[in-house]
């Protein structure tokens, strides 16, 4: 696993096995690997901007003990599928009962997310865990 963070969080951290963001235009990239970036924002208001800003829309998680914050989170956050305290590797067709997956897609013009014969519609997930997460 590769942990990449912002100068902010490089300091809160021993960052022996990490490495530090060098480009804002790394914020854009879809890792297709067990690879995390963690940067840190001054309130929801701006993380949501941030996350609607870079994402593309797949999904998007929240880790806190507080419902009405995470709720409010998840209603914001522009993205397929919405997380609170779960992990987001539940994004798979599999997983959603939509079937076998014909493909993946972001766009609004169909269905957001894992896609199956039946999902030409667009959807948005909401997932509510205590820590849940696929093995």
């Amino acid at each position: 696993m590769e942990v990449i963070v912002t100068e902010e969080i490089a300091k809160l951290i021993d960052t022996k096995r990490i490495a530090t963001l060098e480009s804002q235009q790394l914020w854009y990239t879809e890792f297709l690997s067990i690879k995390i970036l963690i940067g840190i924002s001054a309130d929801m208001k701006n993380a949501i901007a941030i996350i609607n800003r870079y994402s593309g829309g797949h999904s998007a998680l929240i880790i806190s003990n507080q419902l009405l914050i995470a709720q409010q989170f998840m209603n914001a956050v522009d993205s397929a599928a919405v997380y609170h305290n779960a992990s987001t590797r539940f994004t798979d067709g599999g997983q959603m009962g939509t079937g076998a997956e014909l493909a993946i897609s972001t766009d609004k013009l169909h269905h957001r997310g894992p896609l199956g014969l039946h999902q030409l519609v667009t959807n948005k997930r909401y997932v509510y865990g205590k820590g849940h997460i696929r093995e």
